[in-house]
């Protein structure tokens, strides 16, 4: 359990500070390229599984927000619809339905993104939006490209290599 809670937290704080980092590093609009918030809800994902990995996505939101003010809203409420959309998808498909991890993760991103489309949708008329949810999504999708191909390939990588050092078998051991 202390491990697991041990892991739970480092993965938010990488949840807050790698957007910094990448907004440091390449500018206030990197984040919309490479997508590091992405990086850990997807790691907690495989090896913490759904539940889990869907609440840290949402704390790592509500404290990045409140501590940095990014995502700024309207952005904050659509990946409050995708990232636990990409926890749910991924956990469940690698962990319990025994998806191998590229498929797994490419099916979440893709369910992640409806979910951000359906959000985007919801919310134009509930926050008097002036936006065309399907240019938005499609602008998401080009611009996010470069970090979803980073994702497919530094996830499995990343998945492969804390494996070999015992740290997941698909989750994060408790014992």
């Amino acid at each position: 359990m202390t491990r697991k809670l041990t892991f739970s937290g480092l993965m938010v704080a990488l949840g807050v500070v790698l957007p910094q980092l990448v907004h440091l590093i390449l500018g206030p609009t990197g984040g919309s390229f490479i997508l590091p918030m992405h990086f850990p809800v997807f790691v907690a994902a495989f090896l913490l599984g759904p539940g889990t990995a869907a609440l840290i996505s949402l704390l790592m939101l509500t404290i990045s927000f409140f501590l940095t003010g990014m995502p700024p809203v309207p952005i904050l409420y659509f990946m409050a619809a995708e990232l636990p959309i990409y926890a749910l998808v991924a956990g469940t498909l690698y962990q319990r339905l025994h998806v191998p991890l590229p498929g797994s993760l490419l099916l979440a991103m893709l369910a992640g993104r409806g979910a951000m489309a359906l959000a985007v949708y919801g919310l134009q008329f509930a926050l008097q939006l002036h936006l065309s949810p399907g240019v938005y999504v499609a602008g998401a999708l080009t611009k996010g490209l470069v970090g979803a191909l980073l994702q497919l390939l530094v996830i499995p990588v990343l998945m492969k290599l804390l494996e070999k050092e015992e740290i997941a078998h698909g989750r994060v051991r408790t014992n």
